[in-house]
C-alpha cells in the first residue's frame, strides 16, 4: 500500500489540496502522519474516489547499470527492490532489469517501461536511485508519469556519487557517445573511398557497379 504526500496527490491526479483535505474531513480518505508530522495519503483510496481502476495496474521494479562489469550492482538493486515490495500489500509486479548507457533511449527495457506507462498499465515505478531511470531527460519522464497517474518511488534519495563525480561521469558519457559517432562516420567514409578506388580501377561505370551489387545480393 502506497502512502504519498498531499503535493504528490495534487500533481498525480490534478486535484486541489483543498479537495484532498475535504475528502479527509468527510472520512472518504484516510491519512497518517510521518515522524516529522507530515500527512501521507493512501494512493488506492484516492484512485477509488476518482473512479480509477487500479486493480490490474502494475508495479514496475526497474534496475539498470551502464556496463557488464557492474553486474554485482545490478543484483544488489534487484534485491533491494524485491525486499521493498515484499513489505507492501499484494500487488501485480513486473521486473525490468537491463544493462545499457544512460544516453541510450532505445534500450529494450526502457521501451517496455514507456509502453506500459503510455498504455495506462502502470500504477507505480520503483527504483533504487533516480538516475537508474534517466539522467538527462528525467523531467520529461516525470511529466509523462504525472499525466498517466504513475507514482515514482525512489528508495534512496541521496545519490550514489558526489555531485562533482556525477558531473564528470556525465561529461565523459556524452563525449564517448559523440566520439563513437565521429569515428564511426570516418570509418564509413574510408571504406567508401577504398571501395570507389577499387571499382574505378576496373573501368566499370557507377550504374554498372550498382547493377553488379544488386545481382550479388539477389
Amino acid at each position: 500500500m502506497a502512502w504519498i504526500s498531499i503535493g504528490k496527490v495534487a500533481a498525480l491526479f490534478g486535484v486541489t489540496t483543498q479537495a484532498i483535505r475535504l475528502w479527509t474531513y468527510e472520512g472518504k480518505l484516510s491519512a497518517r502522519r510521518t515522524l516529522g508530522g507530515h500527512r501521507r495519503y493512501n494512493l488506492e483510496e484516492i484512485e477509488k474516489i476518482l473512479g480509477i481502476e487500479s486493480k490490474n495496474k502494475k508495479t514496475v521494479l526497474y534496475s539498470r547499470v551502464s556496463a557488464h562489469d557492474q553486474k554485482e550492482d545490478l543484483l544488489r538493486q534487484k534485491k533491494e527492490l524485491r525486499d521493498y515490495i515484499e513489505k507492501q500489500e499484494h500487488c501485480n509486479v513486473v521486473e525490468i532489469s537491463e544493462i545499457g548507457s544512460v544516453l541510450n533511449y532505445a534500450k529494450r527495457g526502457l521501451k517496455k517501461l514507456l509502453n506500459l506507462i503510455l498504455s495506462g498499465g502502470v500504477r507505480r515505478i520503483v527504483v533504487s536511485y533516480k538516475d537508474r531511470l534517466m539522467r538527462f531527460a528525467t523531467q520529461i519522464l516525470e511529466q509523462v508519469c504525472a499525466a498517466k497517474n504513475v507514482e515514482i518511488v525512489i528508495l534512496n534519495e541521496r545519490p550514489q556519487k558526489k555531485f562533482e563525480e556525477a558531473v564528470v561521469e556525465d561529461v565523459l558519457c556524452v563525449l564517448t557517445v559523440y566520439c563513437a559517432k565521429i569515428y564511426g562516420r570516418r570509418s564509413h567514409e574510408r571504406r567508401k573511398k577504398r571501395q570507389n578506388k577499387k571499382w574505378s580501377g576496373t573501368g566499370i561505370s557507377h550504374s554498372d557497379r550498382r547493377k553488379e551489387s544488386s545481382r550479388k545480393t539477389t
